[in-house]
């Protein structure tokens, strides 16, 4: 909900509300709202309740530059360890994508698109790298949700991750670097752009 923008940045939680929601006792909610506060996702004050934590751009530039370095060297390091298969699971996952974004489908546009970028991370047999970006991605997949409400933005990254299959059929793991850290360093930019706009919008009220 957080990452789909069913809950806004700086939202409350109201314990009563969302567990009817969900369907579920205050028990189990409150254990979660404990676990998305230790993820970054969600600020709970002593006796001030539990809110939705807002996306700082400063924030989110200083993130996605740490990200876009770990998906680059995974890009780098998958292109050089697949196997036939591999790539033809890649392949899949690029056509559905591709698809979703044709009939304008956002949501699983975006589901395709975080697959894609889970499975290069998995190709580069990096331990101590899909670690690392595990934690980055508990803050910036809401982000990266943002990035691709706009048409321009999606049109862009659908088109650097063409790039970047491209670079896999031809074995290119140097190409396949370039490629996902601008494709990165983009989506980045986008998200800084979008809240940029909305604070300016906020102020303009």
């Amino acid at each position: 909900m957080i990452v789909f923008g069913e809950m806004a940045p700086g939202e409350r939680i109201v314990e009563v509300e969302l567990a009817k929601r969900l369907g579920v006792s205050r028990t189990p909610l409150r254990e979660a709202i404990k676990t998305l506060t230790l993820d970054g996702l969600v600020e709970n004050p002593v006796n001030r309740g539990a809110r939705v934590i807002p996306l700082d751009p400063a924030d989110i530039e200083s993130l996605f530059a740490v990200i876009a370095a770990l998906e680059a060297v995974a890009a780098e390091s998958a292109c050089a360890r697949m196997k036939s298969e591999d790539l033809a699971e890649l392949e899949l996952l690029h056509s559905r994508m591709r698809k979703c974004h044709e009939r304008g489908d956002r949501n699983h546009y975006f589901e395709m698109n975080s697959q894609i970028h889970e499975r290069i991370i998995e190709l580069a047999e990096n331990g101590a790298l899909a670690d690392m970006h595990e934690r980055l991605m508990l803050r910036a997949r809401r982000g990266r949700f943002v990035a691709i409400v706009s048409d321009e933005r999606r049109n862009e990254a659908l088109e650097e991750h063409e790039q970047l299959m491209q670079a896999f059929r031809a074995r290119d793991a140097d190409g396949a670097f370039r490629i996902w850290r601008k494709h990165l360093h983009n989506t980045g930019k986008a998200v800084m752009q979008s809240l940029e706009a909305t604070v300016k919008a906020d102020r303009a009220r």
